[in-house]
Parts: C-alpha cells; sequence; structure tokens
C-alpha cells in the first residue's frame, strides 16, 4: 500500500530506485534472518544494476531539467515500504524452505494481512467513502479494479513461486530485470530520443 502512495509522491526514476534497492535489503535481511553470506562481487553487481536502472530512466529528467517533485514524505513511506517488502520476501523464504508451507497458503495468508491493514488504513483516512462515491459515479471503475486485483494477485503468485524456487534474492533479481525490460520496451513503443545517460545506463546495468 505504501507503494502505490508513493506512485503519487514521487518522481517515477525515484519510486524505480526505491523498488530496484530492494534487492540490496533483501541480501541484508537474508543475512540477518536466514545467516545467508554473499560475496562482495554480489553485492557490487546488485548495486550496479540498481545504479544503471536509476541513470537510464531518470535520463529524460536530467536531460530536460525539470523540476523535482519528490516529497520528504514519499521518500519515508518508500523506505518503510522497501524494508517491509525485502522482510516479507525473507520471512517467506524461511517458511517455504524451512517450514515447507505450501505455496498457495503463503500467498493467501501473506495478500489476507495485508489486506486487513489497507482496509484499517483507508477507513481511517476515509479512502472507503472515496471508494464508494467514485463506484456510485463511475460503475465501470469497479471492473477495472477487479481486474488490476486479479492480476496483481497473479503477479504476487509468480513472484512467490520464484522465491520458492530460488530464493528471495533470486526472485528480486528477476524483477530488477523485469523492471529494466518494462522502462526498455517503453521507448521501443512509444519512440523517444535516446541520449549518452540512457547508453551510459545500460552499460553500468550490464556491467
Amino acid at each position: 500500500g505504501l507503494t502505490w502512495v508513493g506512485y503519487g509522491t514521487l518522481s517515477y526514476p525515484t519510486v524505480l530506485l526505491f523498488k530496484s534497492s530492494k534487492i540490496i535489503v533483501v541480501m541484508l535481511s537474508g543475512l540477518i534472518i536466514l545467516k545467508k553470506r554473499f560475496a562482495a562481487a554480489e553485492y557490487a553487481a546488485a548495486s550496479l544494476a540498481v545504479a544503471g536502472l536509476y541513470m537510464f530512466s531518470a535520463a529524460d529528467k536530467i536531460r530536460d531539467k525539470t523540476e523535482g517533485t519528490d516529497t520528504v514524505g514519499g521518500i519515508g513511506m518508500m523506505l518503510l515500504a522497501v524494508a517491509s517488502e525485502a522482510t516479507v520476501s525473507t520471512l517467506q523464504e524461511r517458511a517455504l524452505h524451512r517450514e515447507h508451507r505450501p505455496l498457495a497458503e503463503m500467498i493467501f495468508v501473506t495478500n489476507g494481512i495485508g489486506a486487513v491493514f489497507l482496509a484499517v488504513i483507508a477507513f481511517f483516512l476515509g479512502e472507503l467513502k472515496l471508494f464508494e462515491e467514485r463506484i456510485e459515479s463511475n460503475p465501470d471503475a469497479l471492473l477495472w479494479l477487479l481486474a488490476t486485483v486479479s492480476l496483481a494477485y497473479g503477479g504476487s503468485y509468480a513472484f512467490t513461486a520464484c522465491i520458492k524456487g530460488f530464493g528471495a534474492v533470486m526472485a528480486t533479481g528477476m524483477g530488477i530485470c523485469r523492471k529494466f525490460v518494462s522502462v526498455f520496451a517503453s521507448y521501443i513503443l512509444f519512440p523517444k530520443p535516446f541520449f549518452v545517460q540512457h547508453a551510459a545506463g545500460l552499460v553500468v546495468f550490464f556491467a
């Protein structure tokens, strides 16, 4: 939930930076919770991937010298979101690998707990009332919401399956690659100028 709020209070490159840097937090939480050890080269590779993706996505903003829209509150929420998501991923790996919990149970419990917390927060912030008003004025929005939830649940299932099969760090690394493909594909589908900053981002990402 904090991630979605972050999209409204931070620029896209900043959100992408935080989301991508989750792999480093996952490695640190794995070190603390699972007692895993990672080589210095692995930390360096993860950092380069994050830096390269940020450089590529922020190239347009740097080139155009657009003003930032980042807020302190948004940054704080994204920090909490990244820390929470990384910890949950590591705990899921422990439950799936060491306690041998079923995949379907893990996904249902994780999403169920998250849904309850979000519902309580939305209630106290008055978001549920706004939701009711929006649905009354635009009933079609409910269909789009259901479609979004279904796709998000499918994505959550796939991500958790990757955690079960390859571990939290590898699953998060796959997520970084997916983000890079999404950003790069946007330049193919919606042609934009390609600057030297983009090339530098590509070099750093694949380094």
